[in-house]
């Protein structure tokens, strides 16, 4: 097994902000409440309080969500540190994306699991649990019901709409059974397929089984807010939102704040919440004094609205900007894993965050993996590529190849010897005038911009020249990076299986650091 970490700034994939975030530059200062990146001493984050009532309102949520599945004994102990006060969660979150989805959302379920190991023997009175949080009330159907698999995409043929964790599995193991004829997942794999996606269980159903089936014995519980008791815990956020429209206000002075250094990730609405009911989740858009559910013909009053939050929270469902408060409200978390984007939009609500009175996690950007095979790495050295160069373009690493070839080095030296008279010749002029001098400074200056388009020339016709390299080199990049993607992003863990097995997930735990946010380049023998 070889593995490398290389810095986020010689990736290439990394906005300036999530760069800037993880150095603590000034800029970014303003934007989050602490930095674990930077911070010497954390224990303040044990300080989050998290009233008895709360933690047995949670306790009784899981358990109901995990009645019918056998709980491994580390699920268990959890579920029962959960009621004490020395109990907190680190937490991520996605939507529960078909056949557990992309690459990067194991590592960061796997990032969780190990993050919650560093806090607990830092803070050994103190018990840390990893909770993965389903965002089963996301409606993007495009997103979570797609999935690429080698140089296939396979969609979810379906005519169900509305939050897509209420959805049934109805059609998915055809699904996946036409998939298996193309592919081959392990046993292991496809048998935890087959019993999580029965037609009858929803989406939240199924990514329930199949995360407790892979990461149960890690001790990860698998949490869904979506529901009337929980909701009832975010009705005063709720409230303000329809009354005050207050996340619009203030979140937008951030991102105009952001805006003037980085890209802003996520703008936020006037009313940052949909209406939920069965098969539908749509905006609700303030309309003079009646609030319109777009796309329907649904109109309330205030009073009506807020009667409606008062005894049915559940049809409230918090969009991206007010998603991390609702989270924040039903778990004692203190800490947060995401990806690049992800980060972005949490560091618009710090002042959101300090609005309601609700304490923000540490944020931790997601571990990142470039996973590199057998086959991967024979081809690396016959290139002679370093891990790092993976990153760079094919025209930087050719480019990088020539300039160590002896035509190259003998093309230098000839220049070099074209404009080493220009020193003498200055000194020469300054006997004679100033006005001399600068003319033949111009003149050097001139000399050595013919010579390097001369260098540049040549790197271009020894690059041409070697067409068996090139080839090799962009079906190398092809391989590891899928459409111009970090593999991550591109690859599904279905791959990882039909590659790796079970292996998969213990090598990505073996050579996980949950506190460095380098990007790791491991190679893994297949199964």
């Amino acid at each position: 097994m070889i593995k490398e970490t290389i810095e986020l700034h010689d990736i290439g994939y990394f906005s300036n902000l999530i760069s800037d975030y993880l150095t603590s530059d000034s800029k970014v200062a303003s934007f989050y409440h602490l930095n674990p990146y930077q911070l010497k001493d954390d224990s303040s984050i044990l300080d989050k309080s998290f009233e008895p009532r709360k933690r047995q309102l949670l306790v009784d949520s899981l358990r109901e969500d995990y009645k019918n599945l056998a709980l491994h004994p580390s699920v268990e102990r959890n579920l029962s540190y959960l009621t004490s006060e020395n109990t907190f969660t680190i937490t991520t979150a996605h939507q529960p994306v078909i056949f557990l989805g992309p690459l990067y959302i194991v590592y960061k379920i796997l990032q969780t699991i190990e993050l919650a190991k560093v806090y607990s023997t830092k803070y050994p009175h103190h018990h840390f649990i990893p909770v993965f949080y389903i965002g089963s009330e996301d409606h993007d159907l495009e997103e979570i019901g797609s999935l690429q698999i080698g140089n296939k995409s396979y969609s979810w043929n379906t005519l169900q709409q509305g939050a897509c964790g209420e959805m049934h599995c109805e059609g998915l193991l055809e699904l996946w059974n036409e998939i298996k004829k193309e592919n081959k997942p392990s046993p292991h794999f496809d048998a935890l397929i087959q019993k999580a996606y029965q037609a009858h269980h929803t989406m939240s159903d199924a990514y329930r089984i199949l995360l407790n089936d892979l990461f149960g014995h890690y001790g990860l519980l698998v949490f869904d807010a979506n529901k009337p008791l929980l909701k009832k815990e975010f009705t005063t956020v709720l409230k303000e939102e329809v009354l005050k429209q207050t996340s619009f206000e203030v979140v937008s002075k951030t991102t105009e704040a952001l805006s003037k250094h980085y890209h802003v990730q996520a703008q936020p609405r006037t009313i940052n919440l949909f209406y939920k009911t069965a098969g539908h989740r749509e905006r609700i858009e303030a309309k003079g004094n009646t609030f319109q559910i777009h796309g329907t013909e649904f109109v309330f009053n205030k009073d009506e609205l807020i009667t409606t939050i008062e005894n049915n929270p559940e049809r409230f469902s918090p969009n991206v900007i007010l998603r991390p408060l609702l989270q924040e409200t039903v778990l004692p978390n203190i800490a947060w894993i995401g990806g690049g984007g992800e980060l972005a939009y949490w560091l618009e609500l710090k002042t959101l965050f300090e609005q309601h009175k609700i304490k923000m996690p540490l944020l931790y950007l997601r571990n990142s993996f470039l996973i590199l095979n057998t086959d991967n790495m024979l081809a690396m050295n016959q290139l002679e590529l370093k891990a790092k160069q993976l990153f760079q373009t094919t025209r930087e690493i050719l480019k990088a190849k020539w300039m160590q070839s002896e035509d190259y080095i003998e093309l230098k030296k000839s220049t070099e010897t074209v404009l080493k008279p220009f020193q003498e010749i200055q000194q020469q002029a300054r006997s004679i005038s100033s006005n001399l001098v600068e003319s033949m400074k111009a003149q050097e200056a001139k000399t050595k911009r013919i010579t390097k388009r001369i260098e540049e020339k040549f790197i271009a016709h020894l690059i041409q020249k070697d067409f068996t390299y090139q080839r090799q080199l962009e079906e190398l990049k092809s391989k590891l990076f899928p459409n111009g993607q970090l593999q991550e992003r591109y690859c599904s863990f279905v791959d990882m299986d039909v590659l790796y097995g079970t292996k998969f997930i213990e090598g990505i735990l073996q050579n996980l650091q949950p506190e460095d946010s380098r990007f790791t380049v491991l190679t893994l023998e297949q199964a």
